[in-house]
């Protein structure tokens, strides 16, 4: 038996000139001996990987979702690719991939005939990753409404587009597992990415709620929180066109590790493979249960860090969450 994986991947576009870097995934699995691997939209019952890019120089052809693709192959797994343009992914077509065009900020009609193509495929849809994102670099205040707009229709209301086209399928088979996406930024402030982290941590909550409400029908859903990969699209930075002097210093350390200065990073291909293994439930990760967030890379220590800040920062101000200091008055 064979599970179906859909993966999409966007990367780089242009908005009012700084690039842009979107990596989106998408990968819907049935839990079987292979998978069928879809990048940021979804496929069906056999092995296969889909992934979907905007753009034409980064997406699938040295990112992760590239090496997700090729991890899911490598399995024996089928994958379908997306794209806004796929002459891209050429090289991932010659390894078996299947190829469709796709744009994740198009409409609902557009992305929902472009699933169905997928589904069509192998008539069911098993694992959803969706990956598509723009991470900008810069301070809050440098964005205009146009680049946030902007990236929030590829974070999130792409990331929205898909999952609501797959999920019908899903709720069908009364199996799957979608899984979003996210970034160290989703779980903390740094400095020189607010507006990539509000993203982000949007996509945490919607996800969390939405696993909420499709377990009782057979759907998994996670987050993957991302740590620092080695592919070149950590290397090219998007920067606000609007950049304000007095912000450098206190942005300058997400800037350098962004382009991973001095910023252990680990190996995208084997992150590929351990997030293969994760949703496929092969070896050691047969019959566990998928986390509401799952990190994966460099990112542990960050996370405890930030848990533990959280918990102080909370008993300090505990006496504001006493009911007796704020009593409920009689109307």
């Amino acid at each position: 038996m064979y599970t179906t994986c859909v993966v999409h991947v966007t990367h780089l576009m242009r908005v009012r000139g700084p690039h842009q870097f979107i990596d989106s995934l998408t990968l819907q699995f049935p839990f079987f001996a292979h998978s069928l691997l879809f990048l940021s939209i979804s496929s069906t019952s056999c092995r296969h990987l889909l992934t979907t890019r905007s753009g034409s120089s980064l997406g699938c052809s040295t990112g992760l979702g590239r090496e997700l693709a090729l991890a899911a192959r490598k399995r024996g797994d089928l994958v379908i690719v997306t794209a806004r343009k796929v002459e891209s992914l050429t090289d991932l077509q010659e390894r078996g991939c299947q190829v469709l065009s796709l744009d994740v900020t198009a409409d609902d009609a557009t992305v929902n005939e472009v699933v169905a193509k997928a589904h069509a495929f192998y008539g069911r849809i098993d694992i959803l990753i969706n990956n598509a994102g723009i991470a900008p670099v810069g301070a809050v205040e440098e964005a205009s409404s146009e680049e946030i707009q902007t990236i929030f229709d590829a974070d999130v209301f792409g990331l929205l587009r898909v999952t609501r086209a797959v999920l019908p399928y899903m709720r069908e088979k009364h199996s799957g597992a979608v899984a979003n996406i996210g970034s160290l930024a989703g779980y903390a402030a740094f400095p020189g990415c607010g507006i990539y982290a509000g993203a982000k941590a949007a996509v945490a909550l919607i996800s969390q709620v939405l696993r909420l409400e499709a377990a009782p029908l057979g759907i998994e859903v996670t987050v993957v929180d991302l740590g620092a990969f080695k592919t070149k699209a950590l290397t090219k930075g998007f920067v606000h066109a609007t950049t304000i002097s007095e912000y450098d210093e206190v942005t300058q350390g997400f800037k350098q590790a962004a382009a991973l200065g001095g910023v252990p990073a680990t190996d995208a291909a084997l992150g590929a493979e351990a997030l293969i293994e994760t949703f496929t439930k092969p070896g050691h990760c047969v019959d566990r249960v998928l986390p509401s967030r799952l990190p994966l890379g460099v990112g542990y220590d960050v996370i405890q860090g930030i848990l533990t800040t959280g918990q102080q920062e909370l008993d300090a101000w505990k006496d504001f969450t006493d009911p007796e200091a704020f009593p409920i008055q009689a109307l």
